[in-house]
């Protein structure tokens, strides 16, 4: 049973990224290059691999009328304090009534973009389990853009912090 991130899924899912997610050119699923760094700078770390995001960007694809963006990683079980305090800290650094920002620990889970009649080029849509596997969910929802920015830098600065620990380790 699947649960915690090993090496052999840590594999898959950066597998999947390289192959499928970051060359898919579908508008809607688009990878959101300006995540990019963020993306590689998390998934360096042994103990961490990105699973899904969303960056909002009102430029993009037209009008965007969600103002959400947000992370789900896994993690080993070494990984889930350090993970979930670098979180927290994301969370009580930006969270407030105009820019929510949410934290949750997810346990594995049934994937509900998985279509069995549809072939969608990338593991969040064609694998059923793709998501049965622990991971955080973090997001913000903020009709400000620079909210965004800030969420996102605070994340790179929380994960850069996670792996010069592991570095030194």
């Amino acid at each position: 049973m699947m649960d915690y991130l090993s090496a052999e899924l840590k594999a898959y899912y950066q597998s999947d990224l390289e192959e499928n997610v970051i060359t898919l050119q579908d508008d809607y699923w688009k990878f959101d290059e300006e995540l990019s760094a963020l993306i590689t700078l998390i998934n360096q770390h042994p103990g961490l691999q990105t699973l899904y995001s969303r960056s909002y960007s009102p430029q993009r694809s037209g009008l965007d009328l969600n103002p959400l963006s947000y992370l789900k990683i896994a993690y080993t079980r070494e990984m889930r304090l350090p993970l979930g305090k670098a979180l927290v800290g994301v969370h009580d650094a930006l969270n407030g009534p105009e820019s929510p920002v949410e934290v949750n620990e997810e346990p594995p889970q049934d994937n509900l973009n998985y279509r069995s009649d549809k072939y969608g080029g990338m593991g969040c849509l064609d694998d059923p389990n793709y998501f049965y596997i622990w991971h955080f969910y973090i997001s913000i929802r903020s009709e400000k853009v620079e909210m965004h920015r800030q969420f996102w830098s605070l994340l790179g600065d929380k994960f850069s912090g996670l792996l010069a620990h592991e570095k030194r380790s």
